[in-house]
């Protein structure tokens, strides 16, 4: 830690929570303010929140108008991570509590105004999870010193029967189940519920959630492409969502629809349970089944699991799926059965053991998505063993492993029953792997490494259970296993009582700065994807971090950085108002959630375009190797073959792999511009025809034709602008016109008529990529994609009802909404937003269609306007495409 000369004479400082810098003064000012920095202080580990109270002053004392910038920079020095602003009065969090007793000792000014500084009163606990309220019998036990192992073994069972759900508390669940699987039968007749989790597995706590799973005789991704399954798993998890909510059955209902496994997450109105439930398959069945049996394997294991589960939980180390990036229960239950297989005499199976009992001819009739999640059920050989071992011992020796343990090797298997290296994984090797590992090799799946934690699932062997697990979190999970071994075994001595056990581990300074060195809070790719929460309620303000149902990932977001930004960060346009944008009139616009505006990896190609001069459209071919995640484009030098190139920008490209045939680069094209834009494709849609008041007619036969696919997506887009959302639309070009331009200058040419000379001389074509279909310019004052979602439930979706004229019936909801304005405008209609939808095929697959927009107007309207619109066109596009299949479809069939 710097001392106060440091603090006094500091010209630069480093950013610890984001990785970033050293920045000057102003530099680092504006990333505090940035939505980078405070996205990734809301991912810390629980061990820096924890410790946030000890270094946070309560500033007061200057004016209420006082910009933040001028507040941050009047703490710089003392190395401020955070400010959370109130009208008089701020919360200013620094980084250690040294720097924060260095602010205390000194004067603040700002002008002549003195500021008053004190530290932040602590108002409540620091703990997150509240521990669970104990009874008289186990408040008693956990404060006696253990004398004896009979002692031990009363004191840890009324710890357990404390803790643990009641008879009472299981019929309740068994009621839940009952009652909503008959919700379900009227629209899914053959629906079936099953509860799993910690209310099915022999291990749940008082008031712990219930998972349910939900068989419901509809599989969403049974066939299609993947886009298509996740975009039917996205309407059926929505589907129940407002079933629950407007049924008046759920009462804080979400839908997490972009998740792994789509969830409907909600309170049961008649039991008051927080339920998830999910309905892709019943493979968390199977896990239940086994960690259930797992606890009746022998006297131990049970209390053994308790104990350490409730230390857990204590402690903030595992959680639910939320957030992400601690380990979730199920994981952290597999690490503390695989525990009991290694240990030098084990206590129970590995899954590979109990597989081996299953007769031949039940093996593979339990297979879920191709995973075999049968096991054997006799267990009579290792309950009847006897162990030398307490429960408190076996706690003991958890602890000891886990905070030993060097996860940068090593593959935790229950599977397998011990470790296994990775890099034998990697390989596939199986002359290294046991042979429960052999269908794995097999199969094209990797099970994924590059995690802090790598644990795999005992059925589905390419899974990784801790693949969100964050380096942060476990370095402060091994850190509390170490101090825990260390009480555990003063416990055993006779030196503590039990409760001392559940005691918050107090983390220091110098601990605190190692967790916060190897925390790396953004997601990477292969780590969980960031889950699309959207929360049904009566209003359609969204709150930060969730999103709409409206909105969606877009590829490329053109935002202009401010010059005194950070260059590693793009903060928000207003950091004072940094959970908002605005429009020309300052009327806020509500802020979209962090995870749709990550970029999503594209399953096709990354498409780049370029604007060429005399309003020419010229889109260059880059070949990019498949395998590499990277976004940057690859490019021939023009000098050595080995030395890197460098775009106009100064961003140095990729050589071009050898794997890739040379292409010519225009030198007259301008550089590189952003664009808002997405992708449909029309490979399986029929021909179908689009009438001025929605009439959707065709169906004949699956679009080939380069000028149908052309013309239908055109079609499509026009109307969504014009008649969905009441936009002024004008043609701007026309295809066959440029088409025939271009071949009139260059009858030789091919493409977009421009030849230049490459590396070697030779003069070649520019073949495009794409070829432009049409363009049409926009204008608009009315922000009819702003609160459309609360406007879609003012309309009956029938599942008959033609796509097409449910977007205008929802359109005409929404303008009623705003009746006393004039023209039935937006409020805020005093901004015109103007702007360019273009319409692209590609070359060599005509059915892949590309819509990419410019902002005409300017950049305050365009993060204020043109972001939430293309957001909300580039969602709706493409499922009514989708939908407009369907609707063909079920039309033509009634025929």
């Amino acid at each position: 830690m710097a001392g106060g000369q440091d603090i006094t004479d500091r010209l630069s400082m480093a950013c610890t929570v984001c990785k970033s810098g050293p920045l000057e003064k102003i530099h680092y000012v504006t990333h505090i303010l940035g939505k980078r920095h405070q996205k990734n202080l809301k991912n810390r580990s629980k061990a820096l929140k924890k410790d946030e109270m000890s270094r946070t002053l309560h500033v007061t004392g200057f004016k209420k108008d006082t910009p933040l910038e001028t507040l941050v920079g009047t703490f710089y020095r003392y190395e401020v991570v955070n400010i959370s602003p109130f009208l008089s009065y701020c919360f200013m969090e620094l980084k250690s509590r040294q720097t924060v007793q260095k602010c205390l000792d000194d004067e603040h000014f700002i002008g002549l105004q003195k500021l008053k500084v004190s530290l932040r009163h602590q108002s409540q606990a620091t703990g997150s999870s509240s521990p669970l309220r104990l009874n008289w019998r186990a408040q008693m036990a956990l404060k006696q010193t253990i004398s004896s192992a009979q002692s031990q073994w009363h004191a840890i069972d009324a710890l357990v029967k404390s803790i643990e759900l009641k008879t009472e508390h299981y019929e309740q669940r068994e009621f839940l189940r009952q009652t909503l699987e008959n919700f379900l039968r009227p629209d899914f007749p053959v629906a079936m519920a099953c509860v799993f989790g910690s209310s099915a597995n022999n291990l749940g706590f008082v008031g712990c959630d219930v998972d349910l799973y939900v068989h419901l005789g509809v599989d969403p991704w049974s066939e299609g492409t993947k886009a298509q399954k996740e975009s039917k798993a996205r309407d059926l998890t929505w589907y129940l969502a407002r079933k629950l909510k407007n049924s008046k059955r759920g009462y804080k209902v979400q839908a997490i629809a972009k998740a792994r496994v789509p969830i409907v997450k909600f309170e049961d109105a008649l039991t008051r349970l927080q339920v998830d439930l999910s309905f892709r398959n019943g493979m968390p069945i199977y896990n239940t089944q086994l960690i259930c049996q797992y606890t009746r394997t022998h006297l131990l294991v049970r209390p053994y699991l308790m104990v350490i589960r409730y230390w857990a939980k204590i402690q903030d180390i595992a959680g639910g799926a939320q957030p992400t990036y601690l380990i979730t229960n199920y994981g952290f239950t597999m690490l503390m059965l695989f525990y009991l297989m290694v240990r030098s005499e084990p206590l129970i199976p590995s899954v590979s053991q109990l597989k081996a009992q299953c007769p031949a001819n039940v093996r593979g009739e339990h297979t879920i998505e191709g995973w075999d999640c049968s096991f054997g059920q006799d267990v009579t050989h290792w309950a009847g063993r006897k162990h030398n071992v307490t429960v408190l011992e076996l706690v003991c020796e958890f602890f000891e492993y886990y905070g030993k343990f060097d996860p940068r090797k090593w593959v935790i298997s229950p599977l397998a029953g011990r470790l296994l290296d990775k890099t034998a994984i990697k390989q596939k090797d199986k002359s290294k792997l046991p042979p429960c590992m052999e269908y794995y090799c097999s199969q094209d799946t990797d099970l994924q490494l590059d995690t802090a934690l790598c644990l795999q699932d005992p059925f589905e062997h390419s899974y990784n259970i801790t693949r969100g697990l964050h380096a942060g979190p476990l370095t402060e999970f091994q850190y509390k296993c170490r101090k825990a071994a260390e009480v555990c075994s003063e416990i055993i001595s006779q030196e503590k009582p039990l409760g001392q056990l559940f005691e918050d581990v107090f983390i220091d300074e110098s601990i605190l700065s190692s967790i916060q060195a190897c925390d790396s809070p953004v997601s990477k790719e292969g780590d969980v994807t960031q889950e699309e929460i959207i929360t049904l309620d009566d209003s359609d303000e969204i709150s930060q971090g969730d999103a709409s149902q409206d909105e969606i990932e877009i590829l490329d977001v053109d935002v202009t950085p401010d010059p005194e930004e950070d260059p590693h960060d793009v903060p928000s346009a207003s950091p004072r108002a940094s959970s908002s944008s605005s429009n020309a009139n300052g009327n806020p616009m509500k802020k979209k959630g962090a995870g749709f505006l990550a970029k999503r990896k594209a399953e096709e190609e990354e498409i780049e375009i370029c604007q060429a001069n005399e309003g020419e459209s010229s889109v260059e071919e880059i070949p990019c190797d498949e395998d590499t995640n990277d976004s940057s484009v690859e490019e021939i030098p023009n000098g050595d073959a080995g030395a890197e190139a460098a775009n106009e920008n100064g961003v140095a490209k990729k050589k071009s792999s050898s794997k890739s045939p040379p292409v010519a680069v225009d030198p007259q094209a301008k550089p590189e511009k952003k664009f808002f834009k997405f992708q449909m494709n029309f490979a399986t849609v029929k021909e179908f025809t689009i009438t001025f008041d929605g009439c959707i007619s065709g169906g004949k036969e699956v679009m080939k034709s380069e000028d149908d696919i052309g013309y239908a997506a055109s079609s499509l887009i026009h109307f969504i602008l014009q008649q969905c959302l009441k936009m002024e639309v004008n043609p701007a070009s026309s295809s066959s016109a440029e088409e025939g331009k271009r071949k009139s200058e260059s009858p030789e040419s091919t493409g977009s008529g421009k030849r230049i000379k490459n590396a070697d001389g030779n003069v070649v074509n520019v073949v495009p990529t794409y070829r432009k279909v049409t363009e049409y310019r926009c204008s608009t004052e009315n922000q009819l994609w702003v609160g459309r979602r609360k406007a879609s439930k003012m309309v009956p979706n029938i599942l008959n009802t033609n796509p097409l004229q449910y977007e205008m019936a929802v359109t005409q909801a929404q303008m009623a909404n705003y009746i006393g304005h004039e023209n039935g405008r937006c409020p805020t209609g005093a901004a015109t937003l103007e702007f360019i939808v273009t319409v692209w095929q590609k070359m060599e697959e005509p059915s892949v269609v590309l819509v990419t927009g410019d902002s005409l107007s300017d950049e305050k309207l365009t993060r204020g306007m043109m972001m939430p619109l293309f957001l909300y066109l580039s969602y709706l596009a493409p499922n009514l495409l989708e939908k407009i299949a369907m609707y063909i479809v079920r039309t033509s069939t009634k025929r």
